[in-house]
């Protein structure tokens, strides 16, 4: 009788984060292990299968037709586990065990992480792991359990699968440093920046608010600098770079930025989560507990303090 194949859950879990990542070095980045277990993993799983799974090619590895003859089945494989995670996690009612929330790295380390000690006085055995990124995570792969994303304004958070709740808007206004401003002078009229030096983002980022306005040829300035984070835009105002589109809760308490202006745009925030985790108590706690301190701060957020 022929031998039936069996393939470990696990290695096809490695499988797939190959496939979307094209290369073993990102696959263990997603799955934060060392590159070789990621390699160890696909050669058990070729093994088991008897089959080549991937072809390395300049452009990282390309599935062979064995390997893109088990991506439905995989993923299938891969939806069942983690609805039955989900559901087993959801019925956790001790308030203790990690929690990740993914948001943007301004927004962890300009308010959530100097927030938290409140939330370790309340619940000191729930450990959160911030994961930032300005990629939407996945939910219902359990790439986090709770995330706060901003949207275009006025638009929705996306998978309409979640449990989401709006909060007020994220104001984004023109902002330079006392040094600039003494050296240079304060623009005449915020619309029209000519003579200015200023500080914008990568050409690849997404369309973070004040980008489109800041890049309208009225504005007359010239951009010096270019950032990758909303971070790096801060860091170059602080030093004197030039003037940048920020939000004000993140240099609201910096007496070495000036606010110039009304704000220029705004995002939707939102705080989500997938229903299953959510009946978790450690996750309703912190998910409560954000909605809580992001509610009181609203005007920080709205550009008001």
């Amino acid at each position: 009788m022929q031998r039936v194949p069996e393939a470990d859950w696990n290695d096809l879990r490695y499988f797939l984060a190959i496939r979307r990542a094209g290369s073993l070095a990102g696959a263990a980045r997603e799955l934060r292990v060392d590159q070789t277990t990621v390699g160890r993993r696909l050669a058990a799983l070729e093994d088991a299968l008897d089959a080549r799974l991937f072809d390395r090619t300049p452009d990282g590895l390309v599935l062979t037709p064995a390997g893109d003859g088990i991506v439905g089945a995989a993923e299938t494989i891969e939806e069942s586990v983690t609805e039955i995670e989900r559901k087993i996690t959801g019925e956790d009612a001790r308030l203790q065990g990690t929690v990740r929330v993914s948001c943007s790295e301004a927004f962890a380390s300009g308010f959530l992480v100097p927030s938290l000690s409140s939330l370790r006085e309340a619940h000191p055995d729930v450990l959160v792991e911030i994961v930032t990124t300005s990629a939407i995570v996945d939910l219902a792969r359990r790439e986090a359990d709770i995330a706060v994303r901003l949207r275009p304004r006025g638009s929705q958070p996306g998978q309409p699968d979640l449990i989401a709740r709006a909060f007020d808007e994220l104001a984004f206004g023109l902002h330079g440093s006392r040094e600039y401003l003494k050296r240079r002078g304060k623009p005449k009229r915020i619309a029209d920046l000519r003579g200015h030096e200023l500080v914008g983002y990568d050409e690849d980022m997404p369309p973070i608010p004040g980008v489109a306005w800041l890049r309208a040829p009225e504005r007359g300035g010239r951009i010096v600098m270019r950032a990758q984070s909303i971070l790096g835009l801060v860091a170059a105002v602080r030093g004197g770079v030039g003037l940048a589109v920020v939000p004000y809760f993140i240099v609201d308490r910096d007496s070495s930025i000036v606010r110039l202006g009304a704000p220029i745009d705004r995002a939707s925030m939102w705080l989500v989560a997938h229903p299953d985790v959510l009946r978790t108590a450690r996750v309703r706690a912190v998910f409560d507990w954000l909605a809580g301190i992001i509610t009181a701060a609203r005007s920080r957020f709205r550009g008001g303090s």
